[in-house]
């Protein structure tokens, strides 16, 4: 061998070997439920054991049920669903975030009718799956307590939002629900008419009423990034989104008629740090795409408008798109 040669192997080897470092093996999935007296949490993990479950209530699976989890200093994602869902809902993320070395706890938040009135429980329920998990037996030996993450989807978003320290402005939600309630009623349906009817008469009377809002600047969760997927976003308070310490990844999906543009999704981007904030436009989708796919039986026996799909929709594919952005997001600097 000349030296030349040597020196292409050398080099050939380094490269490899620097590949190798930097490169995360997939691993298998373990899940676990966890219940409290509060709430129950599912958890999503890596783990070096072989799969023994294969059903997630309807969903098929491939995990590794009450397994050990596998690696040293994971980060921890804490995943929130939206108003009405269900940590299930959210398994293809929740796995494939696993599978690269992710700790995933979701909470599952309480249904209510009225849409925002169970923010303070859900912010809740994130500290309690963060404290639930550093306490864990199995969990604290492996986690890194100084990466923790969360990923919101729809309400879930405003969860997130108000767990790291944002308030909400009802005074303002209100006002604008009063006044704009035909181009954003999903958002505004837990008002009633005499509702937005007394408001504007007092708004009309009272230029300059007293603000109302919901503190949520008391013991912030200190995350380090954050990924909203098609959030609530209008009834957060303009002043505190701009002191969110972490990263943000807020992923829009175009013509979303439930939190509809340019009400929600400009709302966070226009008042987060814009230096920290990735604000990004998702094409062909819609807002319930971000469920993962009901089996065909459940869709044959139940009536579930969310779960179907416009003509030529692919939700799988949608939401692999959904998750590579959220991985490379986390993994990122």
């Amino acid at each position: 061998m000349n030296i030349k040669t040597r020196i292409a192997a050398f080099v050939l080897l380094i490269g490899a070997l620097t590949f190798s470092s930097f490169a995360v093996a997939e691993t298998n999935v373990g899940f676990r439920k966890i219940k409290t007296a509060h709430t129950a949490f599912a958890v999503w993990h890596p783990t070096n054991a072989a799969p023994n479950m294969r059903a997630l209530d309807f969903f098929p699976v491939v995990y590794a049920e009450n397994a050990a989890p596998s690696g040293k200093n994971l980060p921890l994602v804490v995943l929130s669903h939206g108003n009405g869902g269900r940590f299930r809902n959210h398994h293809l993320t929740a796995s494939h975030l696993a599978k690269n070395g992710f700790v995933v706890i979701a909470p599952q938040h309480k249904h209510s009718p009225d849409m925002h009135s169970h923010l303070h429980s859900r912010v809740g329920d994130i500290k309690l799956a963060i404290a639930t998990l550093q306490n864990n037996k199995d969990f604290a030996p492996v986690l890194d307590s100084q990466n923790i993450n969360a990923i919101g989807y729809s309400l879930g978003g405003a969860t997130a939002l108000a767990a790291a320290g944002a308030n909400v402005d009802w005074e303002s939600f209100l006002l604008h629900c009063a006044r704009d309630y035909a181009k954003d009623e999903n958002a505004c349906a837990d008002f009633p008419f005499w509702i937005r009817f007394l408001l504007r008469a007092k708004h009309y009377f009272l230029p300059n009423p007293k603000k109302v809002f919901w503190n949520f600047s008391e013991n912030p969760i200190a995350f380090r990034k954050i990924a909203l997927i098609a959030p609530v976003g209008k009834p957060m308070d303009a002043e505190s989104l701009a002191n969110v310490s972490a990263k943000v990844l807020l992923l829009q999906i175009d013509g979303d008629a439930v939190l509809r543009s340019p009400f929600h999704s400009e709302h966070l981007r226009d008042n987060l740090p814009p230096q920290t904030t990735q604000y990004e436009l998702i094409k062909g989708g819609y807002h319930y795409g971000f469920v993962a796919p009901f089996p065909q039986r459940i869709l044959d026996a139940e009536h579930i408008p969310e779960m179907k799909d416009p003509p030529g929709f692919n939700r799988e594919k949608f939401i692999a798109t959904i998750n590579e952005k959220i991985l490379a997001f986390l993994r990122a600097n």
